[in-house]
């Protein structure tokens, strides 16, 4: 953990950085400090040490990542907007995430996030992240929850892409009534949000979409499981090899939940739909 003490005379909102990538910590860090309207109060990459700094020095913004290693960005948002925590200042909380759910992003932005910026958007960088900060700032220190809000063209471009998924499923044999089947859909977007050449790790995954709801990531394996046994067993021959054309491997009659999610969103991203 790195804390910075306060460096100049005069009024600069104090930022507080929770962050466990170097890659991006260390050039917001060096960006946000080299701007006179603001100081870093402390960057971290662990939630509780995070807590002990929001506690301590009570900054006007907080950046969190929602996706750590250690601990939780999601519980420490939690914590932020918890009355039990009794906070002098509420600060401005602006959120950084590489993918998040629909259900997710719907959470973040009415009960946890005044603001939150897509690392995998090309025009992410410091200086996006700045530019917010300073058309926030008239903001800061109001001590109250803004709700935010997505543009109609994000949430057409969204609700076009879940659709596409909806239909692709639906040309399997599967019960509407299968937990998985949502799951699945939600996965489906979340790996369509990564970079094109991003390592696809599914265990990340299913633990974004199953907190929402409140499931472990392998309560969300095992019901994405059961809905691909399902598929592939009542699916017909025919149609099977017409819509998932990889070979199967003749001993376990389906593929991998990996291996399926993958080729069902690189067949979804060269269609070019949004």
């Amino acid at each position: 953990m790195e804390v910075i003490s306060d460096m100049d005379e005069g009024k600069r909102y104090k930022v507080l950085i929770l962050e466990d990538d170097p890659n991006y910590a260390e050039p917001l860090r060096v960006r946000i400090q080299s701007d006179g309207k603001f100081e870093i109060l402390g960057v971290t990459g662990r939630a509780k040490e995070a807590h002990q700094l929001l506690k301590a020095g009570l900054p006007d913004v907080v950046i969190v990542d929602l996706q750590l290693a250690e601990g939780d960005g999601y519980g420490f948002l939690q914590q932020i907007r918890d009355p039990k925590e009794n906070l002098a200042l509420i600060p401005y909380v602006l959120v950084t995430t590489m993918f998040a759910s629909d259900m997710t992003m719907s959470i973040l932005t009415s009960k946890y996030a005044d603001h939150v910026i897509k690392k995998q958007n090309e025009s992410y960088s410091p200086e996006l992240v700045l530019q917010h900060l300073h058309i926030a700032s008239s903001q800061f220190g109001r001590n109250q929850i803004p709700i935010g809000e997505q543009t109609a063209s994000t949430l057409d471009q969204e609700e076009r892409l879940r659709m596409r998924f909806e239909r692709e499923l639906d040309q399997y044999t599967i019960q509407q009534t299968m937990c998985g089947k949502a799951h699945l859909i939600e996965l489906f977007c979340l790996a369509h949000q990564l970079p094109r050449y991003a390592p696809l790790r599914v265990e990340q995954l299913y633990a974004e979409v199953g907190r929402p709801c409140q499931k472990t990531g392998n309560a969300v394996s095992a019901a994405i499981g059961r809905v691909l046994d399902h598929a592939f067993l009542r699916t017909d021959p025919e149609t099977l090899a017409r819509i998932y054309r990889p070979n199967l491997d003749a001993q376990k009659g389906r593929p991998e939940n990996q291996e399926f999610i993958k080729v069902v969103v690189d067949k979804i991203r060269k269609e070019n739909i949004i």
